[in-house]
């Protein structure tokens, strides 16, 4: 039998992961998935909080698969594999006087640091055990970019996570 994480699984530990960093926990908008709205005003509601002198800011972290992959190792015998590659778009408020640029970079450090440990996702359900490793966690784009008609500091964080999935002999039936 295989026993399989599910997207949701994942999604939640990234989310956990996520969470547990000090400038998202407090002020940050955690999305499980991406969404599809073209009403401004909906889009500023759900990515954006109101700050003090009624302004909107933006701490929003969006989390989707973009990529899934099965690999099998060996022959006859060997291992299956499956690697799930996860992107978490970031988008942060940009004010030049408040050097949100600086808060930003610090923040994208503050993530790499808590996707460091190995892997566990934990979920309401017990903890999956399949999950191998974190291959690989980098923030492959940062930049400056409008969104929701405000400029605000964009970035994609690209995480790369491999499943043992079941062992297989090639002379044996499945």
């Amino acid at each position: 039998m295989v026993v399989s994480n599910t997207h949701t699984q994942i999604v939640t530990y990234i989310q956990e992961v996520l969470q547990s960093v000090p400038g998202i926990n407090n002020n940050g908008k955690i999305l499980t998935r991406p969404r599809d709205i073209t009403e401004l005003g909906k889009i500023q509601e759900i990515f954006a909080e109101e700050g003090t002198t009624g302004e909107l800011l933006f701490n929003a972290w969006v989390i989707e698969r973009d990529a899934i992959d099965s690999v099998r190792q060996g022959a006859p015998k060997g291992q299956e594999f499956r690697f799930s590659q996860y992107l978490v778009r970031a988008y942060h408020s940009m004010n030049d006087e408040l050097n949100t640029e600086i808060i930003f970079q610090d923040l994208l450090t503050e993530v790499m640091d808590a996707f460091v440990p190995a892997i566990q996702v934990s979920t309401a359900g017990g903890t999956a055990t399949n999950i191998e490793a974190l291959e690989r966690a980098r923030v492959r784009v940062i930049t400056v970019d409008d969104f929701a008609g405000h400029v605000c500091h964009y970035a994609e964080l690209e995480l790369l996570i491999r499943e043992r999935m079941r062992a297989f002999d090639y002379h044996q039936p499945a």
